[in-house]
């Protein structure tokens, strides 16, 4: 039997780098105070284009910094590694476990590459995936290393994948760091949008016109069986299956997360932590969202402070709940002096508010219809049973390995629907439909019971990189094309996904080099594991073009896209094979795909150790499987005939 603390661990270490300050202390005391880093941009370093509209910067870190998000991240980690009193045996577990959560990494040196298309090291080093390694190499971590990325959901979607690993024994203890930039192309891009308040964001405020951009680092350490600061204890996460960039106006997803994410917190909830961007639309979803949820809990919103961190943004948020409830109390919305009178909710407003409670309840929503929310607190959760050995793992319904061309994935899903999608979104859609059809299922029976959809990719969104940011350049300035910008996270083809089939589940992207295929398998099979999904869909996919090809000429090898998908399942009925996976320890600089004879002609980009994987599924191959790359990560596998 698990003991409680394993399955819901304690967050032990806090860290944090933001406009407000370089650490926790200065976040909290800020925002405390209602103050706003919204000031006048520094600048975007060499970008042609200057910003006019207020971002939250770090001004202790000048425009022009290289690696940027490494140095916040690693100053975020450190500080929280240091308030967790991490030892150096405890810093070199191999158990220990390096999760990153961001939405667009290092992209802010890849600028005029990506322009240009000149081989440089630097594009390799802006890849959605590059940035984990980096850090794990700076802060001598020894164990598994893993990026999650759900657009502004992936600080709380990270934090759930470590506990995940925690609770099913993969891992001893978990380091997690959200981080984000402001760069040019992430300011383009919501200026294209228009999602940008001129004046400057006021979350809940009647007079609210948009987001404001920031940028920092927050870290936190979890680890079971020790006390900390607060205790996890519920999470839940949904899609809305609405629309890529924009909220279903009821709240319905968020309502679905938020109610899954209380049932581990029974009892009075202090207050809450919105997501707040400062949209019209998004906080009057939330206002709809919450208001069926709590009764008149007092809840604020910290964007008005430190601005729309990103992929850093729920852990954020969890970092400020568990400062309120140390200190019995909530910080105010900074900026905001009107409360929207359509919006039904006790706003703390002005100054600090002092609460009752041991629990507090945090959410984050994104583009592609994400929600996630977090309850946490001091009550210890209940005590969960581990389930039978025969029900670890997952079983293999079906699986598909399509074509990774254009026009053979246009003729499954249809020209007129795959003319507005990107290659990445058309290749998952038309893997998807392929395996769904291998398993004998239709849409329906795949979401009948709770479910899950993970995307596995090394390149992620580089082509649609590419194609707006070399677009934008072509102006002088504004307007971007918000159509493409849509399309440069790389969770976009799980929302595509979910509104065309309904799919209401959590989204999880990961990317972990040459084996984010195997990895994305390995965060599924957990899932199904451990009794949170009942069937998953699983897509691997890489588009190779323009940008793709140009980092080619700086590797050994051409790359090879790839278009394919597996459907796992909890129940034995109809499988055709049961996988065990499992993300472990490699020592830095290791080389090498899939233990095997010969040479691959090919990069098979994320996709290392996938035909094997298929193999094993088609029962040619019994064999255990485990498949490395030199940046850092390493999957192991088990599978077996049903």
């Amino acid at each position: 039997m698990q003991g409680a603390s394993q399955a819901w661990p304690a967050v032990t270490g806090l860290g944090a780098w933001t406009g407000l300050g370089p650490d926790v202390a200065a976040l909290w005391s800020g925002l405390s105070m209602a103050k706003s880093a919204l000031s006048p941009a520094l600048g975007l370093g060499d970008a042609p284009h200057e910003p006019s509209l207020p971002i939250a910067q770090v001004a202790q870190l000048g425009p022009t910094e290289p690696y940027r998000a490494l140095r916040l991240a690693e100053q975020a980690a450190q500080e929280a590694l240091h308030d967790a009193g991490w030892d150096e045996a405890r810093r070199k577990d191999p158990g220990a476990l390096l999760v990153l959560s961001t939405t667009k990494a290092e992209i802010a040196v890849a600028q005029d590459i990506l322009r240009r298309l000149r081989p440089s090291e630097d594009l390799q080093r802006s890849l959605l995936f590059s940035l984990a390694p980096h850090l794990a190499k700076a802060l001598a971590w020894r164990g598994p290393v893993l990026t999650v990325s759900v657009a502004c959901a992936s600080g709380l979607a990270a934090l759930e994948v470590a506990r995940q690993h925690i609770a099913r024994g993969a891992a001893s203890r978990a380091l997690v760091v959200g981080v984000d930039t402001v760069s040019d192309f992430v300011y383009r891009g919501f200026e294209s949008l228009r999602a940008l308040d001129p004046g400057g964001a006021r979350p809940f405020d009647a007079q609210r016109g948009g987001l404001s951009l920031g940028e920092g680092a927050v870290a936190v350490t979890l680890e079971p069986d020790r006390p900390g600061h607060a205790q996890l204890l519920g999470y839940g996460a949904s899609n809305d299956a609405h629309h890529i960039t924009g909220p279903a106006r009821d709240g319905r997803g968020l309502k679905q997360a938020l109610n899954e994410a209380l049932k581990g917190g029974a009892g009075q909830v202090a207050f809450a932590i919105a997501h707040g961007t400062g949209t019209v639309y998004n906080d009057a979803m939330e206002g709809q969202a919450y208001g069926a949820v709590l009764d008149r809990v007092p809840l604020t919103a910290i964007k008005g402070g430190v601005g729309h961190l990103m992929g850093a943004a729920g852990l954020a948020n969890v970092i400020v709940a568990i400062c309120g409830l140390k200190a019995q109390a909530c910080p105010p919305i900074s900026r905001l002096s009107t409360p929207d009178p359509d919006i039904d909710l006790d706003l703390v407003q002005g100054k600090l508010r002092e609460v009752q409670g041991r629990v507090a309840l945090v959410s984050a929503s994104g583009f592609a219809g994400v929600n996630a929310a977090l309850c946490l607190g001091a009550r210890p959760p209940a005590r969960p049973k581990r389930r039978p050995e025969s029900l670890q793992g997952a079983w293999v319904r079906g699986w598909s390995d399509v074509p990774a061309e254009r026009a053979a994935q246009e003729a499954v899903i249809g020209v007129k629907t795959a003319r507005r999608l990107d290659d990445l979104c058309l290749l998952g859609l038309g893997a998807a439909q392929a395996a769904l059809e291998h398993a004998e299922l239709t849409a329906e029976d795949f979401a009948q019971g709770p479910h899950g959809l993970v995307l596995g990719t090394a390149l992620g969104c580089l082509e649609s990189d590419y194609s707006f940011y070399s677009g934008a350049l072509q102006t002088e300035g504004p307007p971007s094309n918000p159509r493409v910008f849509a399309y440069t996270l790389s969770n976009i083809v799980l929302g595509e996904l979910a509104i065309r089939h309904g799919f209401r589940g959590e989204n999880l992207v990961v990317s972990a080099g040459r084996v984010s295929g195997l990895a994305a398998l390995c965060e599924a099979a957990g899932r199904i594991e451990s009794g949170a999904w009942s069937t998953a869909l699983v897509l691997m996919v890489d588009a190779v073009g323009p940008a793709a090809r140009a980092l080619a000429k700086a590797l050994p090898r051409a790359l090879r896209p790839r278009a394919s998908a597996v459907v796992l399942q909890a129940d034995p009925e109809r499988a055709r094979a049961h996988v065990r996976a499992r993300l472990i320890a490699q020592a830095m600089g290791e080389q090498g795909g899939p233990r095997r004879a010969g040479r691959e002609p090919e990069d098979p980009l994320g996709a290392a150790g996938w035909d094997e994987l298929l193999d094993a599924f088609g029962h040619r191959t019994k064999e255990g499987l485990r498949a490395t790359c030199g940046s850092g990560y390493a999957v192991h596998l088990d599978v077996r005939p049903s």
